[in-house]
């Protein structure tokens, strides 16, 4: 048989286009799981991939629409008819593929794009649809027409009681009423009671088929919530109660919800009395309130042993500044796999954990006064997480060594130090987070079995050692570490990697993810020494397929003292110090968990102190432009009778200057203005709008600018109301001030001329002699 020339042996080779469609779209299917740039790209093959890709771009995952954005950027394009063509387009496109869209606000009406319009392509191919703080009539006449394939609908965030008036929200409700079948598929709502009138817990009555529903309010000490309508709800399975209420009256409705396996009581007190009647319940999450006697002495709920009768849960988390003690209460919860103590303590004399829940398998201490473990913590055998979070141990205690089926170990902010003691080689340990602590090194350098210490580091996949003190990464994980997928080393400030390091780094074969980046108040040249950063990329060469996050972007010549969310949270702490809070909550550590550990607690007393030293030892009060436009209000003679109308400050003059305030916050010039130039400016120029003295004696003679003074901040401020489109800020206001306007009839023109101003970008016309 004759040789095949190269181009024979080509042609002869299976294409992958030839492959047959339904092959195509399982290689295409399995390809879009991947990350959203490499899908991106396969789409970029030729058209048969693009449209193959289309098919398949939200197999698997949901479909985001921020409705607040694609209305900014409709309204920002000049050519709006073309983008709504476009993104009408594109949704049709990749329609087919969608099963899970999640929504978030509204459509701005003056983008010229409906929400019936937008989800139409969409109708046909959703099933589960999720609705973030956008619940309105417009969207439920929308879901009323055509959506064969909606199966679930969850509402979150509506806040119907401070979102709507009385009379729209009593629409929306007849609205519902009149839409069982969508009604019927309402099965999760999430929203808060804040506003709500007493009786208006019936809007509830329309979601039968809930189930999951959440409901916040702090404001409703005195009044009385109505949870009947929530009985109806026989497939209630999920129910969250963040509400400061006394539930006592309310238990006999809750405790008839026994279809309810989850139920979590934030901030309830008298709470937690004859749990043990929901029969289904699995999961219970209880943060008792403080219960409010007639001397108005606070004292604490019941302690926990309350909650010992409920004999089938199997996660129970208790948060409180409270003892956690069964006290005279017997145990009984032999199914309880996972328990969470947050802000808690442990009496000395409290019931033996041990002897009651040998079957935990997952226990965690966060935050409080924990200063010692449950007695006989070292018999739960089948204990395989613990966590130890922000409590004050004055050391590990070895009884943890006895913990024999411990694969993830959590110790965070603990104050660990110079390293991990050697007994911790008796845990099969597979995770390991010991973030912010005062660790040097993972294991001592020297002694102990070095077999046992490499057949331990051998069988880590992830290790979290960020804001520590290291100064190399940990030579024997490097060097053992053969299963580690993820190494978090970020923020060890004085972490430096050499070429050696990177090449140990190189040979890791399962790493996929390395965090090396500092805080990035530092200037780059304090972060990394050019040998770290020729070894980094040199490491990022060898090894593509590892995510290394190592820097962030370098600030600006001039910027470093701004020290950004640092600053931000000093700051913060100075003012509690000055307002007299209490010790414990100005304590260091507790402004470095608000940053997210970013920052250590060492480096936020640093800055502390640098701030304090640039503060004179008596601070000036001073006053902010909002506070002195009240000041300047006050000073004005009294209006015309056809603009007083009800409260001073519900005037148009005082809201259009207010408004332009508002405005001076998103110009840098404005803002380098002192407080009162710009508060006189705005009220001058809303005065001027309105053809009144802008600039009267009374003004003139208590704040001493002249004229001539106030016109280059009132041409500022023209300017911006002139080009800033700012349409979210815009809508907010005329909203707010249609209400307003309709309570002042006398002022209906004045009121008119304000809201189209503030409608859209327009030059205010002033009378003469004004900027």
């Amino acid at each position: 048989m004759a040789p095949r020339t190269r181009l024979q042996t080509e042609a002869g080779k299976l294409k992958l286009l030839q492959l047959p469609d339904g092959c195509l779209e399982k290689i295409i299917s399995l390809a879009a799981q991947g990350p959203w740039k490499e899908r991106c790209r396969l789409a970029e093959v030729c058209r048969a991939f693009r449209a193959l890709f289309d098919a398949q771009a939200y197999a698997g995952r949901p479909l985001h629409l921020n409705l607040n954005s694609l209305s900014w950027r409709l309204l920002d394009r000049k050519g709006r008819p073309a983008a709504r063509r476009a993104l009408l387009a594109l949704l049709a496109r990749v329609a087919p593929s969608v099963r899970d869209v999640r929504i978030r606000y509204q459509m701005d009406s003056s983008a010229g794009l409906s929400l019936e319009a937008l989800l139409a392509p969409l109708s046909p191919h959703v099933q589960r649809l999720e609705v973030e703080d956008g619940l309105c009539a417009a969207l439920l006449r929308t879901l009323g027409r055509g959506w064969p394939a909606l199966q679930e609908v969850s509402l979150i965030g509506a806040n119907l009681w401070i979102d709507f008036e009385a009379g729209e929200l009593a629409r929306l409700e007849r609205q519902l009423a009149s839409m069982p079948q969508l009604a019927a598929k309402i099965v999760h709502f999430e929203g808060s009671c804040q506003g709500m009138p007493e009786g208006d817990e019936s809007f509830f009555r329309h979601f039968s088929n809930l189930r999951s529903l959440e409901l916040e309010d702090w404001a409703v000490w005195d009044l009385p919530r109505d949870y009947g309508p929530l009985q109806a709800m026989a497939h209630l399975t999920r129910l969250t109660l963040n509400i400061v209420e006394e539930l006592e009256p309310n238990m006999p409705s809750l405790l008839s919800l026994t279809q309810v396996s989850e139920l979590s009581l934030l901030g309830c007190y008298r709470a937690s009395r004859g749990l043990a009647q929901l029969s289904n319940l699995v999961q219970l999450d209880l943060q008792p309130g403080l219960v409010i006697n007639e001397n108005d002495d606070e004292e604490p709920e019941p302690e926990a042993g309350a909650a010992w009768k409920c004999r089938h849960l199997t996660e129970l988390r208790w948060s409180g500044d409270l003892a956690f003690d069964a006290g005279d209460h017997p145990v009984n919860l032999p199914l309880l796999v996972s328990l969470e103590v947050d802000e808690c303590y442990f009496p000395p004399d409290g019931f033996p954990l041990a002897l009651c829940l040998t079957q935990l398998t997952s226990l965690r201490l966060v935050g409080g006064r924990c200063t010692r473990l449950p007695p006989g913590i070292s018999q739960l055998q089948q204990l395989q997480v613990l966590a130890i979070d922000s409590c004050p141990l004055p050391a590990i205690p070895p009884c943890i060594s006895c913990l024999t089926a411990v694969t993830n170990l959590q110790m965070a902010n603990t104050q660990l130090k110079p390293h991990l003691p050697a007994w911790v080689l008796g845990l099969p340990i597979r995770k390991l987070w010991l973030s912010n602590n005062q660790l040097h090194n993972l294991l001592p350098a020297r002694g102990g079995n070095a077999a046992r210490k490499e057949e331990w580091l051998g069988r880590l996949t992830h290790v979290c050692m960020s804001s520590n003190a290291l100064r190399e990464l940990p030579k024997g994980l490097l060097e053992h570490g053969r299963s580690l997928v993820e190494l978090d080393c970020a923020y060890n400030h004085q972490l430096q990697i050499s070429a050696k390091t990177a090449n140990a780094v190189a040979e890791m074969p399962c790493l996929r993810s390395l965090r090396l980046e500092k805080s990035y108040w530092l200037r780059l040249e304090d972060r990394w020494s050019q040998t770290s950063l020729r070894a980094v990329k040199r490491l990022q060469e060898r090894r593509p397929d590892v995510q290394i996050d190592f820097q962030h972007h370098a600030l600006p010549a001039g910027l470093r003292t701004a020290w950004f969310q640092l600053l931000g949270c000093v700051c913060l702490r100075l003012a509690m110090m000055h307002a007299g809070c209490d010790e414990k909550q100005l304590e260091p550590a507790q402004f470095a968990y608000i940053a997210n550990d970013i920052y250590t607690a060492a480096e936020v007393e640093a800055e502390t102190e640098a701030v304090m030293a640039l503060i004179p030892d008596q601070l000036i009060p001073t006053f902010t432009s909002r506070h002195l436009l009240r000041c300047l209000w006050r000073l004005l003679p009294p209006p015309p009778p056809e603009m007083a109308d009800g409260d001073h400050r519900a005037t148009p003059v005082y809201n259009l200057a207010s408004f332009l305030l508002q405005l001076s916050l998103t110009s840098l010039d404005c803002s380098n203005c002192p407080p009162s130039l710009l508060a006189s400016s705005a009220v001058s120029a809303s005065l001027a709008f309105f053809g009144r003295p802008h600039w009267p004696p009374a003004l003139l003679r208590v704040f001493g600018y002249e004229e001539w003074q106030l016109a280059p901040c009132i041409a500022q401020l023209l300017d911006l109301q002139a080009s800033q489109p700012l349409h979210y800020l815009r809508w907010h206001w005329v909203r707010i001030l249609t209400d307003a306007a309709q309570a002042q009839p006398r002022c209906a023109a004045q009121w008119q001329r304000v809201l189209e101003a503030m409608e859209s970008p327009s030059r205010l016309q002033l009378a003469s002699g004004t900027a």
